[in-house]
């Protein structure tokens, strides 16, 4: 039997750059949202506690290149950035067992 190593699926992380945000951070999400290099994320979605609201940063730099605010009083629980029929959209799942916002990115060319 052959074994096979954990480090073939290691990736190591670098630290590019950082940042601090006013409000503290309830959700991230850096899946890559680029039709023709799936493998590299150059936007990160990041859901924030006080402001409630959801921002979107360009990656490595982390500039806040859009914000979404959220109606209401419930918090951001869980972000996922995905293409269907190839528009980039971004779903939000909020706390409280509230359904979805989903909303469509428009202008992304990555």
């Amino acid at each position: 039997m052959q074994k096979t190593s954990d480090r073939a699926f290691a990736t190591p992380s670098l630290s590019c750059s950082q940042t601090t945000f006013d409000t503290e951070i309830a959700c991230v999400d850096v899946t890559s949202i680029d039709a023709t290099n799936p493998h590299v994320s150059q936007v990160c979605a990041i859901g924030l506690w006080t402001d409630i609201k959801v921002i979107l940063v360009r990656l490595p730099t982390l500039e806040i290149i859009s914000s979404y605010s959220l109606l209401g009083e419930i918090l951001p629980r869980s972000l996922l950035l995905s293409r269907f029929e190839g528009v980039p959209y971004l779903l939000v799942g909020l706390g409280m067992g509230y359904i979805l916002i989903v909303f469509s990115i428009y202008g992304w060319t990555g």
